[in-house]
């Protein structure tokens, strides 16, 4: 898990006396600066005013003050926007979505992340009114970011096989709704500390259509080629055909990235990413496939897992 830099106790402190001093009492999206080198910044400790200069830049969003990491530390970069960590007074940790202009975060991807339920809170920057800010919770290091042994690795594909899946059945969605993520990559698979393996940056996520594929017609204007190569063929170049198959085609690169080369899972993985969306396995299939290659030998387990699977 990433940490915060602030030095020592006591420069963390003064920088959060700073910071309630100064945005307790405003309204939602008032940011302070950090001190820069070229122009520094000198604030006043309350406790004893004395000089601070601070390290971090503060914002206060849907009434929590939140301190951001330092210049260029940014979680994720994207057409839309950048991510950056933030972590509150009491150290939890939070992912702040900043839109290069207003509107790059969608009314949709925050009605989604809600329903899901990885959404805290937005607001429009007072000093920057082009400039809006997400607040998500922090929920763990990207999945291309992991080494682990072979049977580790197989245990992470086939968590995140499951989230998928979930998220396909609407077992993520407080309303039970069906989405299609449409931006499966491993970068947008997080591991948490406990070895859970969970989607985020719903940007491109729309409902699933009603057929038994979830098909569903989207960002026909979206930029999408071959050296796009997570993104399933019959999405690219404007056809926009958005599916479960499309997601599994996708999901199927991200798995590609954990799997040990030892793995003999990998034969499976590779036919989710078949180019005729017709060929590619379901997701119900290739968890019946991991399953039963990470407890070989052992019988129970594997019936205990499998009655696990859906719940």
């Amino acid at each position: 898990m990433p940490r915060f830099d602030w030095g020592d106790e006591e420069k963390r402190n003064s920088e959060w006396r700073v910071a309630n001093e100064l945005l307790r009492n405003v309204s939602d999206g008032t940011k302070i600066k950090r001190s820069r080198r070229k122009k520094p910044i000198d604030y006043t400790d309350p406790r004893d005013q004395s000089t601070v200069n601070l390290n971090h830049s503060f914002i206060k969003i849907n009434g929590k003050i939140l301190a951001m990491a330092g210049e260029g530390r940014y979680l994720g970069r994207g057409a839309y926007g950048k991510v950056k960590l933030a972590e509150d007074q009491e150290g939890k940790l939070y992912a702040l979505k900043i839109g290069h202009e207003l509107g790059d975060v969608s009314e949709e991807e925050i009605g989604i992340a809600n329903d899901v339920g990885i959404y805290d809170g937005k607001t429009t920057r007072i000093d920057n009114p082009e400039k809006e800010v997400v607040s998500l919770p922090y929920l763990g290091v990207s999945l291309d970011r992991i080494r682990v042994s072979t049977e580790e690795s197989e245990l992470l594909a086939f968590r995140a096989i499951n989230e998928v899946n979930r998220l396909h059945h609407g077992q993520l969605s407080r309303e039970s709704k069906k989405y299609l993520h449409a931006d499966i990559k491993a970068p947008n698979l997080v591991v948490d500390s406990n070895g859970k393996v969970k989607l985020i940056d719903y940007g491109l996520s729309i409902p699933a259509g009603d057929d038994v594929f979830g098909y569903k017609k989207a960002h026909t204007r979206l930029n999408v080629t071959d050296k796009h190569y997570y993104f399933a063929p019959e999405t690219r170049y404007g056809k926009g055909r958005f599916s479960y198959k499309s997601d599994t085609y996708s999901l199927g690169w991200a798995c590609r990235s954990v799997l040990s080369s030892r793995s003999n899972l990998r034969p499976i993985v590779r036919k989710m990413c078949d180019d005729n969306p017709m060929e590619r396995p379901s997701l119900n299939l290739v968890e019946v496939a991991f399953l039963a290659e990470i407890h070989k030998g052992n019988d129970l387990d594997l019936e205990r897992a499998l009655a696990a699977c859906r719940t």
